[in-house]
C-alpha cells in the first residue's frame, strides 16, 4: 500500500508541476512581445519581490531610463555631425544653443499593459512601454507651438534695417531654437526618424547666424576707459575690452576716435573700507554705448556686476590694484553679452 501511495504522490507532483504558470518569454525580453513591436513602442519589464506596484513603478523608470539614453545618444551625434561640418556660422558661443536638453519630460505617457504583468516564483512582473505614434503627436505639437515665435522672429529680422530691430529679434529667435533642437531631438530619438520640420528652421537659423556675422562685422565699436586712479590699469582695461568683444564677434578698438559704428564709453570708480584683515576694495564699471557723434545713449549697464574685487592685508593701494588685477577676459566677455544684448544681436 505505502508503494502505491507513494506512486500516487509522485504523480500529483508531476501534475501539479505541469499545471504551474510559465513565466513568458517576453519579461525576459520585452520586444519579444508581439503585441508590442519594437518599431512601435518603448517598452521595458522589472520585478519586484514586494509588490506588483513597486515592479510597475520600476518599469515604468526603466522606459523613461531608455528614453533618456536614447536622447542622449541621438543628441552627442547631432553635436559630433555640427562640429565636423565646420558650422562655420556658429561662433564659439553660439555653441550653448547646440548643447541640448537630455530629459524625458512626458513620463506620463508610459503606461502598464496588465495583461503582460503576472507573478511567477515569488516574484511580481510588470510590462510598460510608451507608444512612439502618441510621443511624436505630442512632441510635434509642442515643436509646432515653439516654432511660430521663431518662424516669425525670423522673418521680421529680414526686414529690420536697424541694428536694435534685428538684435531683438534675433534674441528671440535664439531662445526658441534650443528649445525646437531639443524637441526634434528627442522625436528621432524616440522613433529612430528625422523631424524633417526641425531641417529647414535649421537651415532658416544658420541663415540668421550668418546676417548676424555680417552685421556685427559692420559694427565696428570704439572703446574708451575713464578712471580717476590707475591709467595705466585703464589702459589695459581698453585692451581687454577689445580683445572681450572681438570674442563676441564684434570689430573693437581702443582709443575713442569714433567716426562711424559705436561708441562704448566705460568710467571706473572704486570704494574701499576696512576689512577684517586690512583694506577690501571694488570697482564699478559704468558703461554706456552710443552711436558715434550722437548725444543720446543707446544703453547703461554696469560691467562689474560687484565681481571685481581685491584685498590686501598692508594698504589700500594694493588692494585696489588687486582689484584691478581681477578684471579678467571671460567676466567682461559675459558681462558684455549679457549687457550689450538689448542693443546688439550677441
Amino acid at each position: 500500500m505505502s508503494g502505491f501511495i507513494r506512486a500516487i504522490a509522485s504523480l500529483v507532483t508531476i501534475l501539479v508541476a505541469g499545471c504551474a504558470a510559465v513565466m513568458p518569454p517576453y519579461l525576459g525580453n520585452p520586444q519579444a512581445n508581439r503585441r508590442f513591436p519594437p518599431g512601435e513602442y518603448v517598452c521595458y519589464t522589472a520585478s519586484s519581490a514586494e509588490s506588483m506596484a513597486d515592479a510597475e513603478v520600476r518599469a515604468k523608470k526603466g522606459v523613461a531610463e531608455q528614453v533618456r539614453s536614447k536622447i542622449t545618444a541621438v543628441s552627442k551625434s547631432y553635436q559630433r555631425e555640427t562640429r565636423r561640418g565646420g558650422e562655420a556660422a556658429y561662433s564659439s558661443d553660439d555653441r550653448v544653443v547646440v548643447e541640448v536638453e537630455t530629459s524625458f519630460t512626458h513620463a506620463e505617457m508610459i503606461a502598464i499593459d496588465p495583461g503582460s504583468c503576472g507573478r511567477y516564483e515569488g516574484r511580481y512582473y510588470a510590462f510598460a512601454y510608451l507608444p512612439k505614434n502618441k510621443f511624436l503627436a505630442l512632441a510635434a505639437s509642442e515643436y509646432k507651438k515653439d516654432a511660430i515665435p521663431f518662424r516669425k522672429a525670423v522673418e521680421r529680422a529680414g526686414r529690420e534695417a536697424g541694428l536694435g530691430g534685428f538684435a531683438t529679434a534675433y534674441a528671440t529667435a535664439r531662445a526658441q531654437i534650443g528649445k525646437m533642437r531639443a524637441e526634434a531631438l528627442a522625436i528621432r530619438a524616440v522613433t529612430g526618424r528625422p523631424f524633417e520640420a526641425f531641417d529647414k528652421d535649421e537651415r532658416d537659423w544658420e541663415d540668421l547666424l550668418s546676417q548676424r556675422s555680417e552685421r556685427l562685422e559692420k559694427s565696428r565699436i570704439s572703446v574708451t576707459v575713464e578712471a580717476v586712479v590707475g591709467q595705466d590699469e585703464a589702459r589695459a582695461l581698453e585692451s581687454k575690452l577689445c580683445t572681450a568683444l572681438g570674442a563676441l564677434g564684434l570689430s573693437a578698438t581702443s582709443g575713442g576716435d569714433c567716426q562711424n559704428g559705436l561708441l562704448l564709453r566705460v568710467k571706473v570708480s572704486h570704494a574701499c573700507r576696512a576689512g577684517s584683515f586690512g583694506p577690501d576694495c571694488s570697482l564699478a564699471l559704468d558703461a554706456e554705448i552710443r552711436k558715434c557723434g550722437a548725444e543720446n545713449v543707446l544703453l547703461r549697464a554696469d560691467l562689474s556686476a560687484g565681481i571685481f574685487r581685491g584685498s590686501s592685508t598692508q594698504t589700500e593701494a594694493k588692494a585696489l590694484k588687486a582689484a584691478w588685477n581681477s578684471v579678467n577676459g571671460d567676466d567682461l566677455k559675459k558681462n558684455l553679452r549679457k549687457s550689450l544684448a538689448a542693443v546688439l544681436p550677441l
